[in-house]
Order: C-alpha cells, then structure tokens, then sequence
C-alpha cells in the first residue's frame, strides 16, 4: 500500500473529519475509498466503450453489402 501526502484547506479538512466520523471511518478511508470508485468507474467506462466498438464493428460487417442509390431529385422526392 502507498502512502500519499495531500494538502487541503483547513475548513474543508474538518468538514471532512467529521463526515468520516459519522461514517465511522477517517478522513484517509473517506480518501481511499473515493479512489477506489473513481478508478472502478473509469475501468467500467473503458469496458463500455470497448463493448460499444465490438458492437459497431458486428453492425459494420453485417451491414458491408449495402449500398447507397443514386440521390433522388427535388421533383422526385415530391412526387404524390
């Protein structure tokens, strides 16, 4: 485990103090456990995007052999 040195404003170190008291834990926990979720959450984010390309790239395949037609004219796009 690492140990890390942060500087904060005093007001927000006490008002910190005592969130991780209520939460029965210390200011380090409240730390370590932001942390914790942040990097989950990122690692969750990259998996989703990773999941999304595969996605793309199965629809890109399935969808190679079609093609696009001559663009119709004004006069035919407003034909009744």
């Amino acid at each position: 485990m690492k140990n890390i040195t942060l500087s904060v404003d005093d007001g927000v170190y006490r008002k910190a103090r005592i969130a991780a008291a209520e939460r029965g834990t210390s200011v380090s926990g409240l730390v370590r456990d932001y942390l914790e979720k942040l990097t989950h959450q990122d690692s969750r984010r990259k998996q989703g995007v990773a999941e999304r390309n595969q996605l793309m790239e199965a629809l890109l395949q399935q969808t190679a052999h079609f093609r696009i037609g001559a663009k119709p004219t004004r006069e035919e796009m407003n034909e009744r």
